[in-house]
């Protein structure tokens, strides 16, 4: 299975040529004639397979795997579903990079074949027709490239780009995230954002290197107003509004708090013994949680074992049944990444996880989510993520709205196994993205695309992104999938 995800990772970001090609628009490029450089990199377009291109004097980069990992970004291809192009940061890289492929010999003066490819393009999530694009994505030997329009690679892909007549050069570099703004509270339809401004004084030292220097900060408010679907400023304050949280959804479960005691390695509530831990220094009982939906009604027990001081604190958690024949231990990941309980029909529970982390170590994690399905009376829990596996290997709940649970779904090319292994594993943006699951009917649907920000739901109901990957920050309605900027 890992050799079959790595494989489709490599073939995703190195989009190849496929049959369907033939009926795409034939073009003529050129060879970049001038001095070249990348995320600090120069390269020499006479001498590499993939050197940067012109089209309509537009100058275009080759999308290759490690030249994707370079500049922040992921690619994944399906020749049905087409190609997802999305920012985020990423921290795979191979041993030995092969950013511009191999040797090879070329012309300034020549006309090069390329193709304007038809299949399906998602830019941070946004379907882009090329056949209506002036400056459309090409594929040059088999790989995509993109143009370097002030639209795309500034505006959407968040790049500088430097360009000298007298030098003759282009210059291209990674400028990272936007810093967009955060969702706080909400007052009526109206969802209250604030941003932390800081303006800094840039000065030459005596080396020679750029130093930054911190001359004040403040803060940006917005109103987003659902019902318009519109962003509007406000007054910029010194210090940061009196935060509020969120709040609180009314769509998990209530869990009815349990008093419990330790008697010779047993744990009990009551006079009812839970379940005895043997060979383990149980310290306290950390969570002993109650949720009933119907006739159905499962217990949640987390307990800290030994006697580590956070964040080093070592825990257990474990689930139970609960029903007229008295209690019965369910298997359940004893790493403590419990998250919440949703209800389905029929006594049915939805269980999910945190991202895993190991049970000895509250600090670290991986970025594996699942959400698990109970049935009334069963001995077991079934693993949706599972059951899902051609689709995603990461089930992260969000809430549920009108009978759905909101998740998001990812692959991650990563060891699902090791629960220590942390950082920002490489993912298929194919079907990476926002999903809902119908607890009436279990049908899954896809929303949106993924893209990277804060989610949140509105008070009108509908799933929100602060995405970041733009260079002005924007929401995105992730149900109809309008874009509101926030300037």
């Amino acid at each position: 299975m890992k050799k079959l995800l790595t494989l489709l990772i490599v073939l995703t970001l190195f989009v190849s040529s496929f049959p369907a090609m033939a009926q795409n628009d034939e073009v003529k490029v050129k060879i970049a004639p001038f001095y070249t450089e990348i995320q600090y990199m120069s390269v020499d377009n006479r001498y590499v397979e993939f050197p940067l291109i012109t089209y309509k004097d537009i100058t275009y980069f080759p999308m290759t795997f490690d030249l994707c990992a370079r500049l922040g970004l992921m690619c994944g291809f399906d020749s049905g579903k087409g190609l997802f192009i999305t920012r985020e940061y990423v921290d795979y890289y191979t041993e030995t990079p092969n950013y511009f492929g191999g040797d090879a010999l070329n012309y300034y003066d020549k006309l090069y074949d390329a193709v304007i490819p038809t299949y399906p393009i998602y830019l941070n999530g946004i379907y882009i027709d090329n056949t209506k694009e002036k400056y459309p994505l090409i594929n040059f030997r088999g790989i995509t490239y993109f143009p370097m329009t002030w639209r795309f690679a500034y505006e959407e892909l968040n790049f500088d780009i430097e360009w000298s007549e007298k030098d003759y050069s282009f210059k291209l570099y990674e400028d990272g995230k936007s810093n967009p703004p955060y969702a706080y509270t909400v007052d009526g339809n109206i969802v209250k954002l604030e941003n932390k401004i800081s303006v800094y004084d840039e000065s030459i030292n005596e080396n020679g290197d750029t130093r930054y220097t911190l001359l004040y900060s403040y803060y940006a408010n917005y109103d987003f107003d659902t019902a318009a679907q519109k962003v509007f400023r406000k007054e910029d304050t010194e210090f940061a509004v009196k935060r509020t949280q969120m709040p609180a959804r009314e769509d998990k479960v209530a869990p009815t708090s349990l008093e419990a005691t330790i008697k010779d390695k047993g744990i009990y509530v009551g006079d009812t013994l839970l379940m005895t831990l043997e060979g383990e220094e149980i310290v306290n009982v950390s969570t002993v949680n109650e949720y009933k939906t119907g006739d159905s009604t499962l217990i949640y027990l987390s307990v800290q074992v030994g006697n580590a001081p956070a964040p080093y604190t070592q825990y257990r958690s474990y689930f139970f049944r609960k029903d007229e024949n008295g209690i019965k231990q369910i298997p359940w990941d004893a790493r403590c990444n419990f998250n919440a309980v949703y209800e389905g029909v029929n006594g049915e529970f939805y269980v999910t996880s945190n991202s895993y982390r190991p049970a000895y170590s509250g600090r670290w994690s991986n970025r594996f989510s699942d959400i698990y399905l109970y049935k009334e009376g069963a001995d077991e829990f079934q693993p949706l993520t599972e059951k899902h596996k051609d689709l995603f290997n990461s089930m992260y709940a969000l809430g549920k709205e009108d009978g759905k649970i909101y998740f998001l779904g990812m692959w991650y090319d990563a060891q699902k196994e090791n629960p220590g292994q942390g950082g920002y594993p490489p993912f298929s943006t194919v079907n990476g993205g926002y999903y809902t699951l119908d607890v009436n009917t279990g049908e899954i649907t896809k929303l949106y695309p993924y893209i990277c920000g804060e989610t949140f739901f509105g008070p009108d109901g509908n799933l929100y992104c602060i995405s970041n990957s733009s260079r002005i920050p924007r929401i995105v309605n992730l149900n109809t999938g309008k874009l509101i900027p926030i300037e």
